[in-house]
């Protein structure tokens, strides 16, 4: 019961963008939260980074570090878009992979870039000939249209 309330925080994430500081004052205030004074460090840290922190002389909530819009992924979720930028990660990491360097010289870099569209137009193509996407495991260099 204990992570299940903490887990709530989390889900403001998905909560329509205009009821997010409602929703997060309600867990902020629920008995759960006043009751367990060890979590206080942890909802100070979420009011400053996602909600804004409440300004105690004015009582006017301050912009927070990251604005709502940017982390509530309410509407992606209902449209069935992507929530996370994994797919982006991990092209960075299969590049770099490719790369094999921390810090390439500029003419390196520009081949492995070179590189790097040739295979996605490869993909393109087999895309448009209806061709399967090949297994993750199958390097694509040997896929090549001849």
């Amino acid at each position: 019961m204990y992570a299940v309330k903490i887990k709530c925080l989390g889900a403001l994430a998905f909560v329509p963008p205009g009821e997010v500081l409602q929703a997060y004052e309600e867990l902020a205030n629920s008995p759960f939260f006043q009751q367990n004074a060890c979590l206080h460090p942890l909802l100070d840290y979420f009011e400053r980074t996602w909600v804004g922190q409440m300004n105690i002389r004015t009582g006017v909530r301050g912009s927070p570090l990251f604005r709502v819009p940017l982390w509530n992924a309410r509407e992606a979720t209902l449209n069935g878009e992507h929530r996370s930028t994994n797919s982006l990660e991990g092209w960075h990491r299969q590049f770099y992979g490719r790369v094999g360097a921390t810090h390439p010289n500029i003419w390196t870099y520009i081949k492995d870039l070179k590189d790097e569209q040739i295979l996605v137009n490869l993909k393109i193509e087999n895309f448009l000939r209806g061709r399967p996407p090949p297994k993750k495991d199958v390097n694509m260099r040997r896929l090549m249209i001849v």
